[in-house]
């Protein structure tokens, strides 16, 4: 990923989807998902926040409209264990997948 080639490049996470040459948090969106923020406002630097939307063109589950999930790296031996943050997640725990619900 563009965040694990930036650990091994600057050996520090990126404060941001720029630093990465990511696009506006905007403008990263799909089937279920509004926006990706990466960095610091996501969380803390490297981390990766989903927004998702059940607004069209978005499909996500209505229960699920406008939460979050946070995603943060852990650099190990030359790669990247990603992890989600659930305190920082506002998905309520049943919808999380299966290897984030606490």
């Amino acid at each position: 990923s563009q965040i694990t080639e930036f650990y091994a490049n600057t050996g520090h996470l990126p404060s941001n989807g720029a630093s990465v040459d990511l696009p506006f948090p905007t403008s990263i969106s799909g089937n279920y998902v509004s926006r990706v923020d990466v960095g610091t406002g996501a969380g803390g630097p490297g981390f990766i926040m989903a927004t998702f939307s059940s607004k069209s063109p978005q499909q996500a589950n209505k229960a699920i409209d406008g939460r979050t999930v946070v995603l943060y790296p852990t650099p190990n031996a030359g790669s990247m264990q990603w992890s989600c943050q659930t305190a920082l997640s506002t998905v309520a725990a049943k919808y999380l997948p299966t290897s984030c619900r606490p």
